[in-house]
C-alpha cells in the first residue's frame, strides 16, 4: 500500500459523509489578481463561470442552484445576466441541499468569527427564492411564489427590512448608502445602493432554512473585480472542507495517481496555511 493510501481513505469517507449532509453557501468573486466569479457549496466544490463581471458597472445577476434529482437541470448551476440566460455549469458533485444558517450579505467570517473577506461595491436589490426562477427582473417584482426573502437597500438605520413578509430582517454592520441605483430599480426608487467599502461591512440575516433548489438574484456593482468580494456567504463555509471534497471526488473517479498526489499535497498545504500560529515569546 502506498504512503498516500490513508489520506485517500479519509478523503473518501469525508466525501460520503458530506454528500449526505447539507452545504454552506459561498457566492463571490475570488481571489487573485484576476478574480473569478463563482458559486461554491460545501459538498459541491468551487464552480466558476466563464462570464466575468466588469468593475464599476451595474449588473442584474441571477444564479439558480439545482441539486440531485430535480428535473432536467439537476446537478447544475445556471447564470442569468441582465435578464438574459448566460450559461449552465454541469456540477456532478452538486448533490447537497444548501443550508442558509444566518448568512451574511457582503462578507464571510472565518471559524474564529473574524471577517476574513469583504465585498467592495454596491448592492441595491437582493432576493432569495426556493424555486428556479426565469432570471428576469420585474420592476417592481410582483412574483411571490417561492420567495424566501427580499431586500431593497435604503436608508433604514441598523435594520434591512425583509419585504417578502416572512420576517427575515437583517442587521446592518457598518454598511453605508449611495444615492446611485441601477436602471432596473429607478422605476420605483424604493431604495438606495447599499455601499460596502471592503472593510468588514456586511448585513447578517437570520437562518433562512434548507433548500434543494435555490435562486439568488441581485443588482450589484463591484468597485473592483480583483481580490475576494462575497455577495452572500454562510460563516459555516470552510475552504478546507470544499478542497478536501474536491480531492476525494477526484480520487473516487480513480484519476491517475499524479493527480491524487497533487490534490493531497495541495490540501495539506492549505491546512497548514490556515492553522493558527503560536504566539511569539515576549
Amino acid at each position: 500500500m502506498s504512503a498516500a493510501a490513508p489520506f485517500v481513505s479519509s478523503f473518501e469517507a469525508r466525501r460520503k459523509r458530506l454528500h449526505t449532509d447539507t452545504g454552506a453557501l459561498h457566492y463571490q468573486i475570488c481571489c487573485g489578481p484576476d478574480g473569478t466569479y463563482g458559486f461554491d457549496v460545501n459538498g459541491a466544490g468551487d464552480q466558476t463561470f466563464v462570464w466575468q463581471p466588469a468593475p464599476l458597472q451595474w449588473f442584474y445577476l441571477s444564479v439558480v442552484y439545482s441539486s440531485l434529482s430535480h428535473g432536467d437541470n439537476a446537478n447544475s448551476i445556471m447564470l442569468y445576466v441582465n435578464n438574459a440566460y448566460q450559461e449552465t455549469i454541469d456540477c456532478p458533485t452538486c448533490t447537497v441541499p444548501i443550508k442558509l444558517d444566518s448568512p451574511r450579505i457582503g462578507a464571510w467570517a472565518d471559524p474564529d468569527d473574524v471577517i476574513a473577506r469583504s465585498m467592495h461595491g454596491e448592492i441595491s436589490l437582493f432576493r432569495i427564492w426556493s424555486v428556479a426562477t426565469d432570471g428576469v427582473d420585474a420592476c417592481p417584482s410582483a412574483a411571490t411564489d417561492g420567495l424566501v426573502a427580499s431586500y431593497i437597500f435604503g436608508a433604514t438605520g441598523a435594520t434591512l427590512n425583509d419585504l417578502s413578509g416572512n420576517g427575515y430582517d437583517g442587521q446592518i454592520h457598518d454598511a453605508g448608502w449611495s444615492n446611485e441605483l441601477p436602471p432596473g430599480q429607478q422605476c420605483t426608487r424604493q431604495g438606495f445602493g447599499g455601499y460596502f467599502d471592503g472593510d468588514a461591512d456586511n448585513v447578517q440575516v437570520p437562518d433562512l432554512g434548507v433548500y434543494t433548489d435555490l435562486t439568488i438574484d441581485v443588482w450589484v456593482l463591484f468597485e473592483s473585480v480583483t481580490g475576494s468580494h462575497p455577495i452572500m456567504a454562510s460563516d459555516q463555509w470552510n475552504p478546507l472542507v470544499a478542497l478536501s471534497l474536491a480531492c476525494s471526488f477526484a480520487v473516487s473517479l480513480k484519476q491517475a495517481s499524479p493527480a491524487e498526489a497533487t490534490c493531497i499535497t495541495t490540501f495539506a498545504a492549505a491546512r497548514r496555511a490556515l492553522r493558527p500560529r503560536a504566539s511569539a515569546s515576549p
